[in-house]
């Protein structure tokens, strides 16, 4: 069943009717990944490493960043 409102598995985030942008959560991002452990895994950070989990949080901003750049391009473009 499809579902147009707020679909935040993977890539940007599709808003809901009012045509503003609604940010993905933080764990939405991690799912993507199979969980925390393993998006910090996947860059090579240690989860125990309090430097590392700070740079976890910087990627995760731009991943986030990038999302909303991507959203506002395709606005602009006439995309939905």
């Amino acid at each position: 069943m499809s579902n147009n409102n707020n679909n935040t598995t993977g890539g940007t985030t599709q808003n809901s009717s009012n045509g503003e942008y609604k940010e993905r959560s933080n764990n939405s991002y991690y799912n993507d990944f199979g969980g925390w452990q393993n998006f910090m895994h996947s860059y090579g950070l240690k989860p125990w490493d309090h430097n590392d989990v700070e740079e976890g949080k910087s990627i995760l901003a731009a991943m986030k960043e990038q999302d909303r750049y991507e959203w506002e391009e395709n606005k602009k473009s006439g995309g939905k």
